[in-house]
């Protein structure tokens, strides 16, 4: 697991990149040629699901191990818990 954290924290600094990326693209809209655009926009977003895929991969087995809705503490445990 401390794998598959360590690359998706390095995972959002290349998301943090993209968005920056993005928003340099949208401010050029005016002067960017159109083919320019949608390829950026394209390279951004193959980038951005293979992020989020594997976060999906790496994260969600882990996390539907986690009971939902939590349950209490059982009344044994709370009782040591305060002694």
């Amino acid at each position: 697991m401390r794998d598959a954290l360590n690359r998706l924290r390095d995972e959002h600094q290349t998301v943090t990149r993209i968005q920056g990326e993005l928003l340099a693209l949208l401010a050029d809209i005016g002067t960017a040629g159109p083919g320019r655009f949608r390829s950026e926009l394209d390279r951004m977003s193959r980038e951005l699901t293979a992020h989020l895929d594997y976060e999906e991969a790496s994260l969600l087995p882990v996390l539907t191990e986690i009971p939902f809705p939590p349950t209490p503490p059982a009344p044994e445990a709370a009782v040591s818990a305060g002694a």
